[in-house]
């Protein structure tokens, strides 16, 4: 196989469709702390309103894995794209935080779709080259979104954080839709058997089995994922306590302003796209568990070395091993989870797991799962107090949850010894 096998069918309509969310989603993602800040939020309402934002996909994404198993992937990644784009509306027309709110409980409801999404990739994907496919899949949106995070530092140069946002926000909506428009045409079904008996009318019977089936997947879980599952769980809650408040730190404390920050990102951001695709390679040889245990080393010295950084230049290295780091995280889980998951079982758990582990969640239009809500929703409760009582304790937490993820990676955590197709 060669890599014109992963731009062939689906994957090609899914690296389009990621590709043209890059171009605005990073803009404003990573200044929304500052937006809320300057909506008369605070530490501590910055935290809230990303737990509230959790609520929704907690509550909605075991009926998207119930879809997704059920009813067919394609279809539905399209209708709820479109429910993912009208959340950028809200949050355009945002007056103070609770808006904010509203539109982050909105846009992480209407991603619910993502497990339908997740098990559409690995569908799509050809066996043994998942890595590579990964890689791909997140390189090549990263590419070509690289300046989107410099121009958002850039626009709240010359606009202010609230302007600015608006019109990142509404470029969103925009290219949303034109999203939502390419899936919808272009998509094809990976699903071979449907059951028409599964009525999408029928709400009540809907979320009763779908809970159902949740149950059930836990106990696979438990089975044949449970240390990978602790693994995310403990990531999910260090990350989103430290993830509202990069910014923050990096403006409030360390000094940088909105401008070199968004430099920041885009270095960072430069340094993940080259190295993801040597990164796909590396785990397609050598196995998605040593990619694993390298990204919790790296989490552990890249999170304490963070808050002795004195200036932009020691941030920007720093951030830069970070994000790399995070590249190794989020391909390799990525791959296990498709190598490890049944086909059909594949969009309920990603409604529990997600596709992949995320180490810095600096981006919009990207979830997790109900199992990573529920500590996710947990971390973004107490990040805001966290910080308040230090601003440095964040990440004193991360290098702790990353030394207990390395033991786990070392003595429970293994590649699949068939990898499902």
């Amino acid at each position: 196989m060669s890599y014109r096998d992963l731009f062939r069918g689906n994957m090609r309509i899914l690296i389009i469709s990621r590709l043209l969310w890059s171009l605005t989603g990073s803009i404003v993602w990573p200044y929304l702390s500052l937006f809320i800040l300057a909506l008369g939020g605070n530490p501590a309402l910055i935290g809230l309103v990303n737990a509230v934002g959790s609520l929704g996909g907690l509550v909605l994404f075991p009926v998207g894995g119930y879809i997704a198993d059920k009813r067919g992937r394609a279809r539905f990644v399209s209708l709820g794209t479109i429910g993912l784009a009208a959340s950028y509306a809200v949050l355009a027309s945002a007056q103070n935080w609770w808006m904010v709110a509203l539109g982050m409980f909105l846009q992480q409801s209407s991603l619910f779709y993502t497990p339908a999404l997740s098990a559409i990739t690995a569908d799509s994907m050809p066996k043994g080259m998942r890595g590579l496919g990964y890689a791909l899949t997140t390189s090549v949106p990263a590419a070509v979104g690289i300046l989107s995070p410099y121009i958002g530092g850039y626009l709240i140069n010359v606009y202010t954080v609230v302007p600015a946002n608006r019109i990142g926000y509404i470029f969103s909506f925009i290219l949303g839709l034109i999203v939502a428009a390419v899936r919808l045409k272009f998509l094809k079904e990976t699903l071979e058997n449907t059951d028409e008996q599964v009525s999408l009318r029928n709400m009540k019977l809907l979320f009763k089995s779908a809970f159902q089936e949740l149950l059930r997947s836990f106990r696979w879980l438990f089975n044949e994922l449970r240390a990978y599952s602790i693994v995310a769980a403990l990531i999910s809650f260090a990350s989103t306590i430290a993830g509202p408040f990069w910014v923050v730190y990096a403006t409030k404390i360390i000094g940088l302003t909105e401008y070199e920050w968004g430099i920041l990102l885009l270095i960072g951001g430069a340094a993940s796209t080259v190295m993801s695709l040597p990164i796909g390679g590396f785990i397609d040889r050598h196995g998605c568990r040593k990619a694993m245990l390298i990204s919790n080393v790296i989490n552990f010295a890249s999170n304490i070395a963070f808050i002795y950084c004195k200036d932009f230049i020691q941030t920007t290295i720093v951030y830069t091993v970070l994000v790399i780091g995070n590249s190794f995280s989020f391909i390799s889980s990525s791959a296990l989870l498709a190598n490890t998951v049944p086909r059909i079982m594949r969009g309920r758990i990603s409604a529990i797991l997600g596709q992949g582990i995320m180490t810095v969640t600096l981006r919009g239009g990207f979830s997790s799962g109900f199992l990573l809500f529920i500590f996710g929703a947990a971390g973004s409760l107490v990040g805001g107090l966290i910080y308040s009582m230090n601003p440095a304790y964040p990440w004193i937490i991360f290098p702790i949850v990353s030394a207990i993820s390395a033991i786990l990676c070392l003595k429970q955590i293994h590649d699949p010894g068939k990898i499902e197709e």
